[in-house]
Parts: C-alpha cells; structure tokens; sequence
C-alpha cells in the first residue's frame, strides 16, 4: 500500500478559504484579537461591519503570517463605503485588522 499524506488546501483556493471563513463565523467560532479591537474603535467600525464584509465580501489577497495564512476579504460597508478585515484560520477565525479599503495591504 501507498503512503498516506495529509492534504493541505492552497492558500490561494479563495473559494475554499471563504467557506471555511463563513463557517468559523456562523459558528461563533470568532476571536477579534486586541489590535483589531483598538482599531476598530480607532475607526469607527463595528462587528455588525466584520459580519457584512464575511457574508457580502470577498478575498482579495493572502500572505504568510506567523503561523497560518492570513486573507484579506474586503467588502461594503451600509454606509457606502467599503472596508477589509484581516483574518487567520487557527482554529477559530482570528480577526487581526479592521481598515477603510485602499489604506493598506497585506
């Protein structure tokens, strides 16, 4: 018989990462880490905004951080405007920023 080897997904499976994305969120499965508090307040956004931009949004971008990847997914805000969050899969869904779109990238 063959060896067995885990399957580990693309990073850059957009698709796939949103699902899992959607999911954690549906299932409270939420951590909003303390730099993302702090700017949220900073900014004026609010976790009903988080929740619009992982139902509506969409990913525009990934990279590595320490430990897992990170995706920005980026969508409106019901004000008009639009902003992105920048979350990790580690177990739970960590959000690690929250920022008015067109202010930075990952």
């Amino acid at each position: 018989m063959g060896e067995v080897v885990q399957f580990k997904p693309r990073p850059d499976d957009y698709a796939r990462a949103l699902r899992q994305i959607k999911r954690l969120w549906a299932e409270g499965e939420v951590e909003f880490v303390p730099y993302a508090q702090k700017r949220m307040k900073e900014r004026n956004l609010l976790p009903s905004d988080a929740r619009d931009i992982i139902r509506l949004g969409r990913i525009v971008g990934h990279s590595k951080g320490d430990e897992y990847w990170r995706y920005e997914v980026r969508g409106k805000l019901l004000d008009g405007g639009s902003a992105s969050l920048i979350v990790e899969i580690a177990g739970p869904l960590l959000i690690i920023n929250f920022y008015p779109a067109n202010r930075r990238r990952i």
